[in-house]
């Protein structure tokens, strides 16, 4: 949904800012961002030991595929008004997830 912070997400709005920025700012802020993906990749990690997504799953790839999602999302609804952006990172996070899903046994 909404994180409710008027800008927006600052993670995004700094990254966008900071990109090109050498320095300690730059550095903690892409420090973060490592650490928050890898927290998700995690979370993938777990759901592929719990059988809910294929074995050879790439969990860095789909925490990174996520972030792509939410930072497009985060476009889509700051920049764009797309009043479909909802709808369509539903649709995006399905398309990332749904190969990766076991197939069901019989």
């Amino acid at each position: 949904g909404r994180c409710g912070l008027p800008g927006g997400c600052p993670f995004v709005g700094a990254a966008t800012e900071l990109d090109d920025l050498p320095g300690p700012v730059h550095d903690l802020l892409a420090g973060t961002l490592r650490e928050l993906v890898g927290i998700v990749a995690g979370f993938v990690r777990e759901a592929v030991s719990l059988g809910q997504l294929r074995p050879e799953t790439d969990a860095d790839g789909v925490a990174w595929g996520m972030f792509g999602i939410y930072t497009a999302h985060h476009t889509k609804t700051r920049l764009l008004h797309d009043p479909d952006a909802d709808r369509w990172a539903h649709g995006a996070l399905e398309a990332l997830l749904a190969p990766l899903k076991p197939s069901e046994t019989p």
